[in-house]
């Protein structure tokens, strides 16, 4: 079964994810405040030079009715808190959907709702396909056949 998970990506020279925080009743994951120390890359132990941090949307479980698509509740977030969002230092939105164990054909659609909100905040979109990989046993079973 394809897995979705969605999330939004705050940054900024001067974004602090802990301001954003407060402002909202949202939590924020892998967080880095302008000054902390760069936890991964070439720079490592280097103060950050910039703020970030990810807004998950809620997952859908297996089985389950989504009450919503995980992008139309980040968009509605986003709405919701466009004063939270200049107040803490935003500068960059970046929007990403990435589809998990996709088997065959993928097929997604965004509504005009939600395009309009991330173009009124100046959002990019950025999707990411994983597909299953077949065992070897079963490539070799194909290329025989």
């Amino acid at each position: 079964m394809t897995q979705i998970l969605s999330f939004c990506n705050f940054s900024g020279d001067s974004f602090s994810p802990k301001k954003f925080e407060e402002l909202t009743d949202l939590e924020l994951a892998d967080k880095m405040e302008v000054g902390e120390p760069l936890r991964l890359g070439k720079f490592r132990n280097e103060p950050a030079t910039y703020g970030m941090g990810n807004l998950l949307a809620p997952k859908p479980y297996e089985g389950e009715e989504m009450e919503q698509y995980p992008e139309d509740w980040l968009a509605e977030k986003l709405e919701q808190h466009a004063e939270a969002i200049q107040k803490s230092g935003v500068e960059e939105i970046s929007v990403t959907v990435v589809f998990d164990e996709v088997d065959g054909m993928l097929n997604w659609e965004m509504s005009a709702k939600t395009m309009a909100i991330f173009g009124k905040v100046g959002a990019h979109l950025a999707l990411t396909v994983y597909t299953k990989t077949s065992e070897p046993e079963e490539v070799e079973e194909l290329v025989e056949v």
